[in-house]
C-alpha cells in the first residue's frame, strides 16, 4: 500500500485545524455582534443567527472528529499498514460521521443563501421558487452520497456515489450562482435608483451610498466566489479521478470553507458599519417615487440587518 493517504489525512487534519483557528475567530466576532444588537428576537435575525450557530456546531464537531479520526490511525494505531487501512476503510464511524456532517453543512450554507437572497427581494417567493427546487436536489444528492457509507464497499462506492455527488454538487453550484446573480442584479438597480432620485442632497451623500451598495456587492460576490471555489473543486476532482487522497483532503475541508464563507459576509459587513465614525442619515423621497431607500451609517448601523420594510441583511431596507 501506498502511505499517500497517510499524507493526505496529515494534510487534511492540518488544513482543517488552520482553517477552523480562522472560522472560529470570525464566527466568535459575528456572534458577539449579533448578542450586542437590538431585536435579535425579531423573525429573520433570529433564524439567521439560530443557522449560523448550527453551522458553528456542525462544523467544531466536524473539527473534534477529523482531530480523533487522525489520532487513532497516528497514535493509537502508531502507523504503518493499519494506519493505512484504517483511512481506506469506507464503514468507519469517522469517516460517516465525516460526511454526514459536512453535508448538514452544506444544507444549511445553502438555507442561508437562499434566506439572504429572499430577504433582498422583499420576499418574492416566486424568487426563490428555483432554488428551492434546487435545494431538495441538492438535499437528495447529499442523502445519496451518505447512503453510500453505509451501504457500499471501498471497490465500488466511487461508481455508486458518483452520479449523488455529481448532483449535489452541481445543485450548490448552481445555487450560489442564481442566489448572487439575482442579489447582484437588485442591489445595482437599487444603486441607480439612489442614484435618479437622491438630488436634493450633495455629491458626497451620493458618492456614499453607491459607495456602500458598491460595497456590499463586492462582498456578496467574494463570498460566494469562496464558496464557489471549494464546491467546484470538488466537482472537478470527482470528474477527474477515483483516487481517494484528493477527495479525501477537498471534502474534508469543505465545511469550515464553507462556514468561513457564510460568516465572513456578516464579519465584513457588522466591522464596516461599527468602524463608521459618522452619523449622517440620507432618506431619499419624491412624491413619484413609490419607495424609500434609507442608508445609514454610524454606530446604529450595528444592529442586524434581515427585515425588509425594516432592515435587510445587506445593510439597506425598502418601505412601500
Amino acid at each position: 500500500m501506498s502511505s499517500s493517504v497517510l499524507a493526505a489525512g496529515l494534510i487534511q487534519a492540518f488544513l482543517e485545524l488552520t482553517l477552523y483557528g480562522v472560522y472560529f475567530v470570525v464566527f466568535s466576532t459575528v456572534f458577539y455582534l449579533f448578542c450586542h444588537s437590538p431585536g435579535l428576537t425579531k423573525r429573520p435575525k433570529i433564524f439567521v443567527f439560530l443557522a449560523l450557530v448550527v453551522q458553528f456546531l456542525a462544523i467544531t464537531a466536524h473539527w473534534i472528529n477529523t482531530m480523533y479520526g487522525t489520532y487513532l490511525p497516528f497514535v493509537k494505531i502508531g502507523g504503518g499498514p493499519e494506519a493505512e487501512q484504517f483511512y481506506r476503510t469506507l464503514g468507519r464511524p469517522t469517516l460517516k460521521t465525516h460526511i454526514l456532517l459536512t453535508e448538514m453543512t452544506n444544507t444549511l450554507t445553502d438555507c442561508l443563501v437562499i434566506h439572504r437572497l429572499y430577504v433582498v427581494w422583499e420576499y418574492k417567493l416566486s424568487i426563490v421558487a428555483f432554488p428551492l427546487l434546487l435545494l431538495v436536489v441538492q438535499i437528495v444528492g447529499g442523502i445519496g452520497s451518505i447512503c453510500g457509507i453505509f451501504t457500499q464497499t471501498q471497490a465500488n462506492f466511487h461508481a455508486w456515489s458518483f452520479g449523488w455527488v455529481t448532483a449535489n454538487l452541481v445543485a450548490s453550484l448552481a445555487i450560489s450562482g442564481y442566489s448572487t446573480g439575482m442579489m447582484s442584479f437588485k442591489i445595482l438597480n437599487l444603486s441607480r435608483m439612489f442614484q435618479k432620485f437622491a438630488f436634493p442632497f450633495s455629491e458626497g451623500h451620493r458618492s456614499s451610498g453607491r459607495h456602500r451598495l458598491t460595497s456590499i456587492l463586492v462582498i456578496m460576490s467574494e463570498s460566494a466566489a469562496l464558496q464557489t471555489a471549494m464546491n467546484l473543486a470538488l466537482l472537478l476532482v470527482l470528474q477527474i479521478t477515483a483516487a481517494l487522497e484528493p477527495n479525501f483532503v477537498l471534502k474534508g475541508i469543505q465545511a469550515v470553507v464553507l462556514g468561513m464563507s457564510t460568516v465572513l459576509i456578516h464579519a465584513r459587513i457588522r466591522l464596516g458599519w461599527t468602524g463608521e465614525t459618522s452619523s449622517s442619515h440620507v432618506s431619499t423621497t419624491t412624491a413619484t417615487n413609490p419607495s424609500t431607500i434609507d442608508f445609514t451609517v454610524g454606530v446604529e448601523r450595528t444592529r442586524d440587518v434581515e427585515e425588509t420594510a425594516e432592515e435587510t441583511e445587506l445593510g439597506y431596507y425598502t418601505r412601500k
